[in-house]
């Protein structure tokens, strides 16, 4: 089975954000915020300065890591999967998750002006791209379509097309939801209680 290049048609989004993928992005920050009143705050400000970073590195890996045609693998077997596909890693894409993951530690420490938390900030919005990729490459819905292309959509080419991986229910906006919800409540179960 081969990938689709025409991206329109590989992915399930294309044109403006909808609004389940602005709360799904948005709302883990959002929730960090809003426990400003009932937690104390330095608490609160590493969680949601990594759940903003968790976005900027994961599009930070898929820009810089779709530059160019580069060997994309399976994060956990290595096995090579074709670029584009949900879950899918490349090297120059890790150093672009990195780097996202980096710039947010620079802005909580400018913004906040505290170095206590800085690595945790870094640490947290790469794992969370990271989770990101095993979830999408695991469990996120993949189809056939019709002309034998692997694509998010459930439908392609005028046609209804067949799940071959991953569970129906799970797309990529509550695979993004995912990514951001279990490293942040590692953080509140882990580090700070």
């Amino acid at each position: 089975m081969k990938l689709n290049p025409d991206s329109e048609q590989f992915n399930a989004r294309s044109g403006p954000r909808k609004g389940i993928q602005v709360i799904a992005n948005a709302l883990i920050p959002t929730l960090c915020l809003a426990l400003v009143y009932f937690l104390p705050i330095e608490k609160i400000w590493p969680a949601y300065f990594s759940a903003i970073g968790i976005h900027l590195s994961d599009t930070m890996a898929t820009e810089i890591g779709t530059l160019k045609k580069r060997r994309t693998f399976h994060l956990l077997s290595g096995k090579p999967i074709p670029q584009g596909l949900s879950g899918g890693v490349s090297l120059a894409g890790i150093w672009g998750a990195l780097l996202g993951a980096c710039l947010m530690g620079l802005l909580y420490f400018i913004c906040i002006g505290s170095i206590h938390l800085l690595f945790t900030v870094i640490l947290i919005s790469f794992l969370g791209s990271l989770i990101d990729s095993v979830l999408g490459d695991t469990f996120q819905a993949k189809y056939h379509c019709p002309k034998g292309h692997i694509t998010e959509k459930t439908f392609c080419h005028g046609q209804a097309t067949i799940l071959s991986a991953g569970f129906s229910w799970m797309d990529n906006d509550l695979v993004n939801l995912l990514s951001a919800v279990i490293p942040i409540s590692l953080y509140f179960i882990f580090l700070q209680w």
